[in-house]
């Protein structure tokens, strides 16, 4: 319950922060690209992974929050590479299903690219495969929106 409500401030308290894993080609050798993964730098429990805490976000309707300053954060970050002429050309981040079933998920995206003035092929959304396995109306409807921006999506998590 304690972790619960530590959650709840998380963000406004400025505890989440961002790592990036390089992604190479195995073609080139070369970085290609990178993947944001958030951290909780919790006051007392010190450095948390998401496994730690996203299902928890999620429960208690703080994962959209948490996905925005994500999205946000990335964005800016983008951003700042690109002024310097970094060769950083794709960056992916986990989305929830929650965060997509927003009726204004992909109107939200295109402004925060918009804002950043970041090319929309640049950043790529991971879906978790339960997405995909329980589609419907909305959740194409969104696709549909999030594709015809420009939008990368890729299946994250699959399972054979």
């Amino acid at each position: 319950m304690q972790i619960e409500a530590d959650l709840r401030v998380a963000a406004s308290n400025n505890e989440f922060v961002l790592y990036y894993q390089p992604k190479q080609s195995l073609v080139t050798g070369l970085i290609c690209g990178a993947e944001a993964l958030i951290r909780w730098n919790h006051p007392k429990c010190g450095l948390l992974l998401p496994g730690e805490f996203i299902a928890i976000a999620e429960e208690i309707n703080s994962i959209e929050e948490i996905e925005k300053w994500v999205l946000g954060n990335v964005c800016g970050d983008m951003a700042r590479w690109h002024s310097l002429q970094l060769p950083l050309t794709q960056v992916s981040v986990n989305v929830s299903s929650k965060s997509l079933d927003s009726p204004v998920f992909a109107e939200f995206m295109q402004a925060l690219l918009k804002e950043h003035k970041i090319s929309a092929g640049q950043l790529l959304l991971e879906l978790p495969e339960s997405f995909f396995l329980l589609m419907d109306e909305s959740r194409m409807l969104t696709l549909s929106r999030l594709y015809e921006a420009g939008i990368g999506i890729i299946m994250d998590k699959f399972d054979v």
